[in-house]
C-alpha cells in the first residue's frame, strides 16, 4: 500500500472514529427511564424534599427501636435512613434498598 492511501486510509478511520463517539446515546444526558422526578439516592447531610420521604411509624417491621432523639427514621427512594424531621437533612444511611412495607 502506497504512503499516501496509507495515510488517507489512516484520517478516515479518525474521522469515523471522532465522528461515531460523539454519536453515542450516552454522550448526550441521562437515559430517559420514564421516571419524571426520581427520588433521590440519600447520602448524610443531603436535604431531601418532603414528596420524596416516606416517614416511618412501625420502626420494629424493620428491626429498630424508637426514634432517637431529634431525628425520624424514614424510607426515601427505597432506602431506610435517620432524617432530621425539621430540616429535612439525611443525618444516616441504615440500610440499602429496605423493601419491608410500612
Amino acid at each position: 500500500m502506497s504512503l499516501r492511501l496509507t495515510m488517507i486510509v489512516t484520517a478516515a478511520t479518525a474521522v469515523l472514529l471522532v465522528a461515531s463517539n460523539h454519536y453515542r446515546p450516552e454522550a448526550h444526558g441521562t437515559v430517559d427511564t420514564g421516571i419524571v422526578n426520581p427520588p433521590p439516592v440519600p447520602v448524610p447531610g443531603a436535604i431531601l424534599r418532603s414528596e420524596d420521604v416516606r416517614f416511618i411509624d412501625q420502626p420494629g417491621r424493620y428491626g429498630l427501636g424508637k426514634d432517637l432523639a431529634d431525628s425520624r427514621y424514614a424510607i426515601v427512594g427505597g432506602h431506610l435512613v435517620r432524617i432530621d424531621p425539621d430540616t429535612m437533612q439525611v443525618k444516616s444511611v441504615l440500610r440499602r434498598r429496605a423493601y419491608a412495607s410500612d
